[in-house]
């Protein structure tokens, strides 16, 4: 026998719809109704691109398949009803459920009986619709019409049930077979090879009224509604959702959770220690838990020349935001700065409070600059939220008055962040 050249093409026709509503043997049944729900046509848009190499025939798809030999020759048929492809030359042979490579390596098996030198290509003319129903907690249930390239995942996506995670509890019906599967981990997290299945005819999608739901808001990266799943805990959701924002104050979270009154009850918990496991938290059903942001600026105060709040940049020193805020009087008390760290605004952790001899510090720039030695005085590192108080030389007066300034500025940037995006 002569090589066989087979070429393989794939035309992008719309469908005529003749057999819209074919029957639904292949999968079990047709789409239950209960009159509840509407008709959709996804069909209008076109089918898209068709992958032949996984692709599914079934009734109502159209082939052409060409035979180029010393007298070519055409046959365009429709796969019947009851899954087969009727050929003049070959007679019947099965097609529904298989892809156009095996029914391509019949053909040319089948036919080499008859031609010794011949090409053979099969177009993909006419691709068939099929019907599934969605009903449950959605906006539209009803009846949709597809084509049949259409897969789990893309239907999800047109129906705007994939990148939420308000309904992470679907089940997928295909006769007696059920199927649950969260379309959240489907599309968001990449979890497509599990069940990103071809949609046949006669598949039904419930997505079931969430039992436990929570919302999430603030320094997250994907805030919203979280349906959670029986087992999942609270890390587990700030997992989903992306996980805190590198300004996340994790330690100062809220937790509003609503009572039987119609008021909340308000609780302040440290998501650091939920997120390490150190500390689990118990969730209930429409919790809201907001991440409030960290405080990104350094404060200097008391002898300076400009007082204020300068943006934290990483690795700045503490002289350099004292050069920042114009430098230092002539009467400051170098060798007593104080760098003030506020702790949590709730819970029973204090802040901490950290000597800073900055007379020694520049004393040992100089002298360093000369190649005399190195650094001996500790450096405090500096964190956003950071205080700065610079005392004044032999007057408490001053210094008292800068205590009591300090304690006003903690208490209003304590209640600004709390309400912060509320």
């Amino acid at each position: 026998m002569n090589k066989i050249l087979i070429i393989l093409t794939l035309s992008s026709l719309l469908i005529g719809g003749s057999f819209a509503n074919l029957s639904a043997q292949e999968s079990g049944g047709a789409a239950p109704t209960d009159g509840s729900g509407q008709a959709y046509d996804f069909t209008k848009e076109g089918y898209g691109e068709v992958f032949i190499e996984n692709y599914p025939l079934g009734p109502g798809d159209e082939l052409l398949i060409r035979v180029f030999t010393l007298e070519p020759f055409e046959e365009r048929t429709r796969i019947t009803t009851d899954g087969k492809l009727i050929l003049p030359v070959l007679g019947e042979m099965a097609a529904a459920s298989r892809t156009i490579p095996d029914i391509r390596t019949e053909l040319i098996s089948r036919y080499s009986d008859y031609y010794t030198d011949f090409t053979l290509s099969i177009d993909l003319v006419d691709i068939k619709k099929i019907q599934v129903y969605l009903y449950g907690s959605v906006t539209n249930p009803g009846i949709y019409t597809l084509f049949a390239n259409t897969t789990l995942l893309e239907f999800l996506q047109k129906v705007g049930l994939t990148t939420s995670g308000r309904n992470r509890r679907l089940k997928h019906y295909r006769g007696d077979i059920e199927t649950e599967f969260d379309p959240f981990r489907l599309s968001v997290l990449g979890e497509i090879e599990k069940h990103n299945i071809y949609l046949q005819f006669g598949d039904r999608i419930e997505v079931p009224i969430p039992e436990v739901s929570i919302s999430i808001s603030g320094n997250i990266f994907r805030p919203g509604f979280y349906e959670v799943l029986p087992g999942e805990s609270l890390r587990d959701i700030l997992e989903l959702a992306g996980g805190p924002t590198p300004y996340a104050d994790m330690q100062d979270a809220i937790v509003e959770r609503p009572l039987p009154d119609g008021t909340f009850d308000r609780l302040h918990i440290d998501l650091e220690k939920v997120w390490d496991e150190v500390e689990p938290f118990e969730i209930k059903d429409r919790d809201t838990v907001y991440i409030p942001g960290k405080d990104m600026n350094i404060y200097v105060l008391g002898a300076v020349k400009t007082a204020g709040a300068y943006p934290f940049v990483e690795g700045k020193s503490v002289e350099q935001y004292l050069a920042e805020s114009g430098g230092y009087d002539k009467d400051a008390q170098l060798a007593f700065v104080t760098v003030i760290r506020p702790g949590p605004r709730f819970g029973s952790q204090v802040g901490q409070k950290f000597n800073v001899n900055l007379k020694e510090i520049l004393k040992e720039k100089f002298e360093k600059a000369k190649d005399r030695k190195a650094f001996e005085t500790p450096r405090i590192v500096l964190a956003p939220g950071d205080v700065i108080m610079v005392p004044y030389k032999g007057t408490e007066e001053k210094n008292a008055n800068m205590s009591l300034v300090l304690t006003v500025l903690q208490n209003i940037l304590q209640s600004i962040l709390i309400f912060k995006g509320k």
